[in-house]
């Protein structure tokens, strides 16, 4: 953690009790300061999710292209007349 002032803490304390934070995940708030760190760190942990969430559905729709390269390759090499 980090030294935060008094007048910091309470108003991330009250922050917290009146659900400012909620969205914020746990692991936002370890090891930092302020509230306001939490929440950079959650809105930055949000982009990392987002950036994910789309590499991972560009590697599926590679994987179908791939799949069905294959399955086409398959049928033109089975003597498969579709």
């Amino acid at each position: 953690g980090k030294y935060v002032q008094r007048k910091e803490t309470i108003r991330g304390f009250r922050a917290i009790l009146v659900a400012e934070v909620d969205e914020c995940p746990e692991t936002a708030f370890f090891n930092v300061g302020t509230i306001d760190e939490v929440m950079e760190r959650a809105a930055a942990m949000e982009q990392a999710g987002a950036a994910e969430r789309v590499d991972a559905a560009k590697g599926a729709d590679a994987a179908k292209r791939v799949d069905a390269a294959k399955g086409a390759d398959t049928a033109k090499h089975s003597g498969f007349v579709g």
